[in-house]
């Protein structure tokens, strides 16, 4: 079982517009494009660091389930930790719990 970390930089909708030759980067989920990378590497767990998103939630994409917890809404959006997580190890998992010790 391969396991990874990645510093992400942002889990929000978009990417910069340096980002040449991608069309329109501002409809485009940046868990689309790590779960295409991470498919790649062959990676099974992949904890994440600075996801930006506020709250705590999870989205699933083809290969890969996204699990965050950030500071609440109204805060300013920074720091925040997940994990991805290949679909085929989900039925392994009990449950899933955000805990915030900031």
């Amino acid at each position: 079982m391969r396991l990874a970390t990645r510093n992400v930089r942002t889990l929000r909708t978009g990417l910069p517009n340096t980002c040449g030759g991608l069309g329109n980067v501002q409809d485009l989920r940046k868990t689309a494009v790590i779960d295409l990378e991470l498919k790649r590497l062959n990676i099974a767990v992949t904890a994440l660091q600075e996801t930006r998103i506020p709250d705590e939630g999870s989205i699933r994409e083809s290969h890969y389930t996204f699990f965050w917890r950030g500071k609440e809404e109204s805060a300013k959006r920074e720091h925040g930790v997940g994990f991805a997580i290949r679909n085929d190890l989900l039925p392994s998992l009990e449950t899933t719990r955000g805990i915030s010790k900031i």
